[in-house]
């Protein structure tokens, strides 16, 4: 039994529209980074464990909202302006990747996380955009996992 927070997705979605339309939304990590680790995807997987994995990605996309809201308003100087402007479109981005995988883990019947991984600050805009491109490589495997997510989907047990 559902309870009275738990609000089911009214539309027309389906889990492979859902998952193919946050892949779609996500860019491909650049080049072949190192510390790139990716899960991969298992043969079987319970329903229980792909909204796990779901709220571990909508954990990360927390981070990088907050992360890139703050940075941007943090960046001064003539010289860090159009950084500024730019973290604040990712903040956008990274806020319509959440707000997509939160509709995946309650189609599964489940209530999205609420708690962001960690976000390093720094009080210089070199840490901070050191910190940015760290959490970014962090964030990267979200990104590589997300087509695994559609056969995670279509072998859910």
């Amino acid at each position: 039994m559902k309870d009275i927070f738990h609000k089911p997705i009214e539309s027309t979605a389906t889990p492979n529209t859902l998952i193919e339309d946050a892949v779609t939304t996500v860019k491909r990590p650049q080049g072949n980074s190192k510390n790139h680790v990716a899960r991969e995807p298992a043969a079987n997987i319970t329903r229980e464990q792909l909204i796990e994995f779901l709220n571990e990605d909508l954990a990360g996309e927390y981070q990088a909202i907050i992360a890139y809201t703050v940075y941007s308003q943090m960046l001064k100087g003539a010289a860090y302006t159009d950084i500024a402007r730019e973290l604040e479109l990712h903040a956008v981005e990274e806020l319509q990747h959440a707000i997509k995988i939160a509709k995946q883990i309650d189609y599964l019947g489940d209530r999205p996380g609420v708690t962001p991984k960690p976000v390093k600050t720094c009080c210089d805009a070199v840490g901070m955009l050191c910190a940015d491109l760290e959490n970014e490589g962090k964030r990267s495997s979200v990104i590589a996992n997300a087509s695994g997510r559609l056969r995670q989907w279509a072998n859910l047990r």
